[in-house]
């Protein structure tokens, strides 16, 4: 009997500590070196935080496409949430190859060019 005590202590005491629930892990890191900047600028074109420039009527037959082709290969969820056909015409190469690169880490989709 004194042997059990102890015993259906150490038990129940360690199975709480497994079963709170409280660790979540770590969360996903975005890539090192010159990929990071082209990542953030993506992160930052996305959320829409970047400064973008009026629309360009020629730019936006361009850039149509690929958007439409980006955000066709988004989760459902994340179509609902961006509506990256909307940034037609007033992106920069740079920032469209950066969105792409951050769509393609972030949601883990291949995205032709």
């Amino acid at each position: 009997m004194r042997l059990l005590v102890p015993l259906l202590a150490l038990v129940l005491g360690s199975a709480s500590a497994y079963g709170s629930g409280s660790y979540k892990g770590k969360g996903r890191r975005p890539p090192n070196g010159l990929e990071a900047t082209l990542y953030n600028l993506g992160k930052k074109v996305f959320t829409k935080k970047a400064e973008l420039p009026e629309s360009s009527a020629e730019l936006a037959t361009k850039q149509m496409e690929e958007l439409e082709a980006l955000s066709a290969a988004l989760p459902v969820k994340a179509q609902r949430r961006s509506n990256l056909v909307a940034l037609a015409g007033r992106l920069s190469a740079e920032q469209l190859d950066a969105l792409t690169y951050y769509v393609s880490v972030r949601y883990k989709v291949e995205v032709d060019k």
